[in-house]
C-alpha cells in the first residue's frame, strides 16, 4: 500500500509523478471510473514500494540503535562522573520515545484497475470514503503513527513476523478458508497462496460470491441473493459438521462436550451460562460492548455482525446450548 512516489519522509508532498499511481499520465481515472496502469510500470512500481519500505525499516531501525546506545550509556559506571551537560544529554536520548509519522500508505493499483488480481470488486478501498487518493493524503491514515518498533512488528512488509502465508503452514488441523470476492483490499490470488501454503491435509478454499470486507452485498447482483452472512453460515456450518463427524464421529455429547471444554465450564446444568461463554468466549470482550470499535465507527462500518454470525453457527450445531432468547438478546444489539 505504501506510495513509492514519495522521495522524502521528512516531506508529505514530497513527489516523483513518473512513480505516482494517481497521476493521469501513468493510466489513472478518477474515482469511480477504473484505471488502467501498464503492468511494465506497475512491476517497477512494486519494486520502488519496497525500496520504500526498506527506507522506512533503516530509519526505525536507526531511532531503535540510538536509544539502545544511550540507554547504555546510561547504565555505563562512568555515567555518574561525567559533566552535568554530558548526562543531560545521555539522559535525554536514553529516555525519548519517537514516533515514525508515515504518510501517504493507500497507493496500490489494484483500487482502481479490476483488471489486476480480478475479483468483483467495485473501484475503491474500504479505508478511504471515495477515491482512495483521498485515503492517502487525508487525515488517519493506515500506519500513520508508529513507534519505530510498532512500525517493524506490525506494519513492515519486510520485517515484521506476520506473515500469514508462514504461519499457516504450522496450521495442521482442519482449515476453511472463505474470502468474499467484492472485497475491495483482500485479493483472491493472496487466498490462493494461503491454501497452496496451508499445512493442513485436510483444507477447503471457499468464495463467498459478491460479499464485500464487512460481508454486505455488492452492486445489484449482490443485492438479489440471500444475505451474505446467512450464505457465510451456509458454507460454515455443513463444513464444521463434517469435519467434526469424520474426527469424532459427528456432533452428539463427545462433540458438545468439547465445545463446552472450548468455551469454559459450565456453571450451572441448565445451558444458559453456555450460550453467556458463547459471547464471551467467541466473540471476546466486544460480545459486550455497545458500539463497535473506534476504527470502525470512523468508516462509518458496523462490526457487530462478527458475533450474530457466530451465534448463529453455534445454534445451528447445537441446537438447545444456545437458547433463543439468548440469540434474540444477541440480535437485538446488532444492526
Amino acid at each position: 500500500m505504501l506510495d513509492p512516489s514519495v522521495t522524502n519522509e521528512s516531506d508529505p508532498t514530497s513527489y516523483d509523478p513518473e512513480w505516482d499511481m494517481y497521476n493521469p499520465a501513468n493510466g489513472y481515472v478518477p474515482y469511480p471510473a477504473e484505471s488502467r496502469y501498464d503492468r511494465a510500470w506497475l512491476a517497477q512500481y512494486r519494486q520502488r514500494q519496497v525500496a520504500r519500505n526498506k527506507r522506512l525499516d533503516a530509519i526505525a531501525h536507526e531511532w531503535i540503535d540510538e536509544q539502545n546506545y544511550f540507554r547504555g550509556q546510561l547504565r555505563d559506571p562512568g555515567y555518574n562522573s561525567l559533566p552535568d551537560a554530558t548526562r543531560g544529554l545521555i539522559t535525554r536520548h536514553a529516555r525519548l520515545s519517537r514516533y515514525m509519522v508515515i504518510y501517504r500508505t493507500l497507493a496500490n493499483p489494484n483500487y482502481l484497475d479490476l483488471t489486476l488480481d480480478p475479483s468483483n470488486r467495485p473501484t475503491g478501498s474500504i479505508f478511504s470514503p471515495a477515491d482512495p487518493v483521498l485515503g492517502n493524503y487525508g487525515p488517519g491514515g493506515l500506519a500513520r503513527l508508529m513507534t519505530p518498533g510498532a512500525w517493524l512488528s506490525t506494519w513492515s512488509g519486510l520485517s515484521s513476523q506476520a506473515d500469514l502465508p508462514d504461519t499457516i503452514t504450522h496450521v495442521a488441523i482442519p482449515t476453511l478458508i472463505v474470502f468474499a470476492d467484492g472485497d475491495c483490499d483482500i485479493f483472491p490470488s493472496e487466498q490462493r497462496e494461503l491454501m497452496e501454503k496451508s499445512g493442513a491435509a485436510d483444507k477447503t478454499l471457499k468464495e463467498l460470491p459478491w460479499a464485500d470486507h464487512y460481508l454486505n452485498p455488492v452492486g445489484k447482483t449482490g443485492r438479489e441473493m440471500k444475505d451474505p452472512r446467512e450464505r457465510l453460515i451456509d458454507m460454515i456450518v455443513p463444513w464444521i459438521q463434517s469435519a467434526s463427524a469424520s474426527r469424532s464421529g459427528g456432533l452428539g455429547q463427545r462433540g458438545r462436550h468439547r465445545f463446552e471444554d472450548a468455551l469454559g465450564p459450565l456453571q450451572a446444568a441448565e445451558y444458559a451460562p453456555l450460550a453467556v461463554d458463547v459471547e464471551r468466549h467467541v466473540f471476546g470482550l466486544a460480545a459486550n460492548a455497545r458500539e463497535p470499535p473506534a476504527c470502525a465507527r470512523g468508516l462509518m462500518v458496523p462490526l457487530d455482525f462478527c458475533r450474530v454470525v457466530a451465534v448463529d453457527i453455534a445454534q445451528k450445531l447445537f441446537g438447545a446450548f444456545v437458547p433463543e432468547r439468548v440469540i434474540e438478546r444477541v440480535r437485538a444489539r446488532s444492526p
